[in-house]
């Protein structure tokens, strides 16, 4: 991603708003974790991640349209798993 950023292969709005989720995701995932949450994986986020690794590839080659076709979903994936991950750790605090 560091590099879709530096040469601008991939919009720079959308690139920093993955690496803020995955930041956020690391940070409030281990405070979860030291509270008692336990964290599953779930599938919308297994999923997202292979669109955004890929997109940089894809804007390398020149398939810019197909590269933000696949940011954008894997994006919207990504962030769907961030609400159920919300979800879920609140609904397991709230028992304790």
């Amino acid at each position: 991603m560091f590099i879709a950023w530096h040469f601008e292969l991939l919009p720079r709005w959308a690139v920093a708003l993955v690496l803020l989720r995955e930041l956020l995701m690391l940070v409030v995932g281990q405070w979860a974790v030291r509270k008692g949450a336990e964290i599953v994986v779930n599938w919308p986020g297994r999923i997202g991640v292979a669109p955004i690794l890929a997109a940089p590839f894809w804007a390398m080659i020149g398939f810019h349209t197909f590269a933000l076709v696949l940011l954008y979903t894997g994006m919207v994936l990504v962030f769907w798993a961030t609400v159920l991950y919300g979800r879920d750790v609140r609904r397991q605090l709230a028992r304790d």
